[in-house]
């Protein structure tokens, strides 16, 4: 069995930690600290389900937005 077809079964098994953003942020983190070719990199992400960025991209913006209009008040 080849390394991508064990993840590939993970994935299969247990579809629903693909959904976890904790998950994501942690494979995020370890991708960020360690060197890994784009390759893996890119394999590991596209195990998770595109709604799992999606859901961290729009996090961010809110909190952005919410802290901008926090310190516009603050401001004024």
């Amino acid at each position: 069995m080849t390394e991508a077809h064990g993840q590939y079964s993970i994935k299969a098994k247990q579809p629903e930690r693909f959904h976890q953003t904790h998950l994501f942020r942690k494979t995020l983190t370890i991708i960020e600290s360690h060197h890994f070719r784009l390759q893996a990199r890119r394999f590991a992400l596209d195990l998770f389900d595109k709604s799992v960025m999606r859901r961290i991209v729009l996090e961010e913006e809110d909190s952005e937005l919410e802290s901008d209009a926090t310190s516009s008040q603050e401001s004024e």
